[in-house]
């Protein structure tokens, strides 16, 4: 099967009611509130007594806030359901190779990712576009912003098919979802207590090293280079264990 008609299928796979609720629900939050943005510019809503100042950078704040999370439910359930129903057993039955599921299955969440990362940006512009000026928005939020936050979040979504793929349960998913930064802060602090410093661990752990993203150009390199070398190592260890592990 050609990959295009497999990726095609794939993302007809996420046509289910708890994904149609969950962008729902997100494309809801976020054009209500660029609607009240754009409502307070033109409609001169007074707060504590003075005219409000609205900004539009609150759009990008909100998609930022509810991203991962909206991932995390779309990807993990998908994968989760998928395995529990036996249809992955029955997709390899019927001829295709464990390669090509789960790289139509991967490459179906990064289209995802893309498309609601584009639908924030975009919405972000034109609120921005209405509220302040599209060359103000774009002062905020330049160009190496926006590379920035779609590697940080491109990093995350193959994280978060990582953990899917490995933990096959959408329970177990999302518990490992869930307390990986929190292991990882109990992690860093035991490291702090072992060696009797004060240096930062959190990014050379998989969840922290994301965060050494948020400034381009990189004062440290070597952060790069570690959440690069996590990125490879989630897809690896989930291809092997996928390809690896036999299905029940």
């Amino acid at each position: 099967m050609k990959l295009g008609r497999h990726l095609a299928i794939e993302l007809v796979k996420f046509k289910v009611p708890v994904n149609y609720i969950t962008f729902a629900i997100y494309v809801g939050l976020m054009v209500l509130f660029s609607a009240l943005t754009v409502s307070e510019t033109f409609g001169g809503i007074q707060v504590q007594g003075g005219t409000s100042n609205p900004d539009s950078t609150g759009v990008l704040s909100l998609q930022m806030s509810f991203l991962r999370l909206l991932l995390a439910v779309v990807i993990i359930v998908n994968i989760g359901k998928e395995f529990a129903r036996g249809t992955v057993k029955k997709n390899l039955i019927d001829g295709l190779t464990r390669t090509q599921w789960y790289t139509g299955k991967l490459l179906a969440s990064f289209v995802i990712y893309i498309a609601v990362f584009l639908f924030g940006v975009i919405l972000y512009f034109v609120t921005g576009s209405l509220v302040e000026g599209i060359d103000k928005a774009y002062e905020n939020y330049p160009i190496i912003d926006i590379a920035r936050d779609f590697a940080v979040y491109f990093f995350y979504t193959a994280m978060i098919f990582g953990i899917a793929i490995i933990t096959r349960n959408v329970s177990l998913g999302f518990v490992v979802y869930i307390f990986l930064s929190v292991l990882e802060s109990i992690i860093n602090f035991a490291l702090q207590r072992m060696f009797g410093t004060e240096f930062n661990f959190l990014p050379f752990l998989p969840s922290g090293s994301a965060s050494s993203l948020d400034q381009i150009p990189m004062e440290e390199p070597l952060f790069l280079l570690v959440t690069i070398a996590y990125f490879v190592l989630f897809i690896v260890v989930s291809f092997l264990s996928f390809t690896k592990k036999d299905l029940k």
